[in-house]
């Protein structure tokens, strides 16, 4: 393949500098491989429920992620995907990658288009997506070098979605065709909600009936003291109030036996099959499986992970995008994006002692409360899925051969 004179020279370029990467790569998954590259930071929040739909709706399909240098690992917990690390950015590298995972589809997320991958994947005739394409990540047309490279590059997506109209506009003016441009929108930031036993949530529901709930995702050992005496304050100032614990950990498990029976807190085992009673006033439930569950019935759900520095936080979007109010701990390195949208959104709130942890369970024991709150939560994790949704689709003509438009 033949690529314009800017590109051409433009490759020449970058073919000099040094090899970084190493000549190896994780072994090829099996099936169809689609290639994601995120070049974008502002695009991160995109990448998990776009491949969470994609795995649902095409089961066996498998992802490759590559990032910019400035965009973090994408979390692989529960995807079928494999982290190839930066994007190649030598025309040997990029040619190496290609051979190797022979993509069946490549999708470039937000912009900033790199040379040496685009065109090895035009030269195998890969059919290439641009999604989320934000004005960011697309230079200003004009007569400059990197707007002459853009324009070649560009004519290698067959189809273009873009975040705003402004990018859209921005993307026409560089003379594509307008039946390539797709004005989508924001695509989904939340996690896709986990699933659950329909069954055991109508059984639940019933033999809860009116009583005040909340859950724990992925407590800590470390935290259960802190977290089990807010529940013991709230117990005493709240008849029937029942919290459903997920410890992290068996030592976890450990800690919140040893710390109910201290504070003669009762305690059923879901697990176990133990019995839930007026007596209850702790369920304990380990299986991550079943967080679906537990966020759809609590609706306030505290995130383990962020009471104490330097543990792993679970992320607030499955609890969210099934109208569970947040409450955390201070300690957010994990998910801080997460967490920060949802705290201006008036979605979560950060406590930082069992007494803070206390006063906000007290206050969100008003249904009206914990509402506007769950409802503000929602709207946040799900906005943007009919975008996802589009794009979905427009990966699974293009992999049973309609192509990308």
């Amino acid at each position: 393949m033949r690529h314009p004179l800017a590109l051409t020279a433009d490759l020449a370029l970058r073919g000099r500098k040094d090899q970084t990467r190493p000549d190896s790569f994780a072994p090829r998954p099996p099936g169809e491989v689609v290639w994601l590259h995120i070049g974008l930071t502002e695009v991160h929040a995109f990448a998990r429920p776009l491949i969470q739909r994609l795995m649902t709706l095409r089961p066996g399909t498998h992802v490759v992620l590559t990032r910019a240098s400035e965009v973090a690992p994408c979390d692989p917990a529960g995807l079928d995907m494999v982290d190839a690390g930066q994007v190649p950015e030598t025309s040997r590298e990029a040619k190496a990658f290609l051979t190797h995972f022979a993509p069946d589809m490549g999708l470039w997320m937000g912009g900033d288009l790199v040379a040496a991958p685009l065109a090895a994947a035009a030269e195998r005739s890969v059919p290439l997506a641009l999604i989320a394409a934000m004005e960011k990540g697309v230079p200003v047309p004009g007569l400059r070098w990197r707007s002459s490279v853009s324009r070649a590059l560009l004519r290698y997506f067959s189809a273009i979605h873009t975040e705003t109209a402004n990018a859209e506009r921005r993307l026409a003016a560089y003379g594509l065709d307008p039946g390539r441009l797709h004005l989508t929108g924001p695509m989904q930031v939340g996690d896709m909600p986990p699933n659950c036993v329909e069954s055991d949530l109508d059984a639940l529901r019933e033999t809860l009936g009116n009583r005040f709930l909340w859950a724990g995702a992925r407590i800590t050992a470390s935290e259960m003291e802190l977290v089990l005496n807010a529940h013991a304050q709230l117990a005493r100032f709240t008849p029937r109030t029942l919290a459903i614990l997920h410890p992290e950990d068996a030592r976890a498990a450990d800690a919140l036996t040893e710390a109910a029976a201290d504070l003669s807190l009762g305690v059923a085992d879901w697990d176990a099959g133990d019995p839930i009673t007026e007596a209850t006033e702790l369920l304990m439930t380990r299986d991550p499986a079943e967080l679906g569950l537990w966020h759809r019935l609590a609706p306030i759900s505290v995130m383990g992970g962020s009471f104490v520095p330097a543990l792993e936080t679970p992320s607030p979007w499955p609890a969210a995008s099934l109208g569970s109010a947040i409450l955390s701990g201070p300690h957010l390195t994990a998910h801080a994006d997460a967490f920060s949208r949802l705290r201006m959104a008036g979605a979560a709130r950060v406590v930082s002692s069992a007494d803070e942890l206390f006063t906000a369970l007290s206050q969100l024991s008003a249904p009206d409360s914990t509402a506007a709150m769950a409802h503000a939560g929602w709207q946040i994790a799900t906005t943007g899925a009919a975008a996802t949704d589009q794009v979905v689709a427009m990966i699974q003509d293009t992999l049973d051969g309609g192509g990308t438009g």
